[in-house]
């Protein structure tokens, strides 16, 4: 079958399209810088749209050693593999993202990208456009959590590990796979397959856990409003099924599963 997602490892060594970012060289007393004493940073796009992966890359010879950090933080998710890490954004906005060559001693070395988050919702090509890993036999835990302005994001994670920075093929369906239901405050998902990369394809043998932000509230018409609503996950012909309550001060879930698909935490305070 013909690969339409280009390889983790085809994005890490295709650099031509990469963005390279200023180098902020600052030794700390006593430490060492890694290489020539700076670190090249650079990211497969200026601008990216929400849930979309952003692939980062470190030219330093130290790059296990590499801290990476997003400012602002707020509902985002970073995988990281020996000088190159994946970047998860879940809310429209510009952010800096760094990368820091961290000695015994403190930060020897540093450099920064900016990145701008659009508000569209990044949407994954659904199967059979591509090969992919089925999900058989694979968890997938579920992390509600609420942006600045208090819009519910589900952050889905496998309990399976894969190589490089793998991410699910996923869809949130309107109402229970195909109604219309979801102007009601229905939250259906389907979780489909995950795209990994092939064993020593890059990353120098990371792995991760497959990862995907979603986002329910943008496929409603307004905000639910109080009230109980159907939630239904199917994985691998599995279905799940639960129930979310909204209140005034946050979201309730009733999720009956310890096992399959997993929701954790249950409850979420509005800021």
């Amino acid at each position: 079958m013909k690969r339409l997602f280009l390889t983790l490892s085809f994005l890490i060594l295709s650099l031509a399209g990469f963005i390279a970012c200023n180098k902020n060289a600052s030794p700390a007393s006593g430490s060492k810088t890694a290489g020539t004493g700076s670190t090249t940073l650079t990211l497969s796009a200026t601008s990216v749209q929400k849930g979309a992966p952003l692939i980062a890359t470190v030219d330093n010879s130290a790059a296990e050693n590499i801290r990476w950090t997003v400012t602002p933080s707020t509902v985002t998710h970073i995988a990281t593999g020996n000088g190159h890490a994946m970047i998860l954004f879940a809310e429209a906005g510009t952010y800096q993202v760094k990368a820091s060559y961290v000695s015994g001693v403190g930060s020897a070395d540093s450099a920064t990208c900016p990145i701008t988050v659009s508000d569209t919702v990044y949407t994954p090509v659904p199967p059979p456009a591509t090969d992919t890993t089925s999900l058989a036999g694979v968890g997938i835990t579920l992390t509600p959590m609420l942006d600045t302005i208090g819009r519910l994001v589900l952050l889905a994670q496998s309990t399976t590990v894969y190589n490089c920075f793998p991410t699910f093929i996923w869809s949130v369906s309107q109402g229970q796979f195909g109604s219309t239901a979801m102007e009601n405050g229905e939250i259906s998902l389907i979780f489909y397959e995950v795209i990994s990369t092939a064993s020593g394809s890059g990353c120098d043998g990371a792995q991760n856990p497959a990862s995907a932000y979603l986002f329910p509230e943008q496929y409603l018409t307004g905000p639910p409003a109080a009230g109980t609503y159907p939630i239904s996950v199917m994985v691998n012909q599995t279905l799940y099924q639960g129930t979310y309550t909204v209140t005034a001060t946050g979201f309730n879930f009733n999720w009956p599963y310890t096992s399959g698909v997993t929701i954790s935490p249950t409850q979420l305070k509005q800021p």
